[in-house]
């Protein structure tokens, strides 16, 4: 082979080869102006789907195709998370805000008889009956490890976590409570490489496809999907896309400048989604 005809003939340098790691990032309109992070992602692949327009004519008694033209070009995005247990990610993919169904408990009382499945609410924490009895004149020692059991006189108590753990959390399903911009970095900061790419979406629609027990993997799938830019103004400080209205813009950011660029473009993707 003749490197001199190659543009690259280094590009097997040790210092040209890294790995990438990936974040992925969403706003939506009324989440207070803070941006959920996907957390532990497994994959991301990215397809283009252009849809094309047929333009027709009927001439001489013939129908005939004159022209195609591609109406749209959307961007179709997959990711899987390992995030799983976090709220915040479990809102995206089940597709809406949740109401809360919280579980109540009465403060504890002394010499009272207590039922089966009784429930006793001591800071923060929940404690079911599981022995039915009468309690004691004062409080038990209260444990704080979901299991744990406490016996008060006669009653048995046992420890069943947190008002948080036990909240009943309600979805709608509203596919569009997923509008809203997307973030994705594709991260060399832990390799030998000195360069990062930011991705920013302004307009997508995020929905949790695939359901965890049916993967390959012990997680969520996410599927996004991009449309044009509509009024997503970039800092003018990275770039000026005045002109252009992609339906995204891409970043290749110097490492020493990665935390400065995030910045502004979730300033700015923050006020084009969720502005105050």
């Amino acid at each position: 082979m003749n490197e001199a005809l190659l543009r690259n003939p280094d590009v097997l340098d040790s210092s040209n080869i890294t790995t990438t790691g990936r974040q992925v990032f969403g706003i939506r309109k009324g989440d207070g102006q803070k941006l959920t992070d996907f957390g532990l992602i497994e994959s991301l692949e990215f397809t283009r789907d252009p849809q094309v327009r047929e333009l027709k004519g009927n001439r001489k008694g013939r129908t005939k195709t004159y022209k195609k033209v591609i109406d749209e070009d959307n961007l179709t995005g997959t990711f899987q998370t390992s995030s799983v247990g976090n709220p915040a990610v479990r809102e995206w993919y089940l597709g809406s805000k949740p109401k809360i169904a919280a579980l109540t408990g009465l403060a504890f009382a002394s010499a009272k008889a207590y039922a089966l499945n009784d429930v006793v609410l001591a800071s923060g924490r929940l404690y079911k009956v599981t022995t039915a009895g009468t309690s004691a004149a004062a409080a038990p020692i209260w444990p704080t490890a979901t299991g744990a059991t406490v016996t008060s006189n006669t009653a048995t108590f046992t420890d069943i976590g947190t008002t948080a753990d036990n909240e009943i959390r309600a979805f709608s399903g509203d596919a569009s409570i997923n509008r809203g911009g997307v973030m994705i970095v594709l991260s060399t900061e832990e390799s030998d490489s000195g360069r990062s790419i930011i991705r920013v979406y302004p307009n997508a629609d995020v929905q949790g496809t695939g359901e965890p027990d049916i993967q390959d993997f012990n997680g969520y799938e996410f599927e996004m999907t991009t449309t044009s830019n509509t009024g997503f103004v970039p800092p003018a400080l990275l770039g000026d896309f005045a002109t252009a209205k992609p339906d995204g813009v891409v970043y290749d950011v110097p490492n020493t400048r990665l935390a400065e660029a995030w910045n502004l473009l979730a300033t700015a993707l923050i006020q084009h989604v969720d502005p105050l």
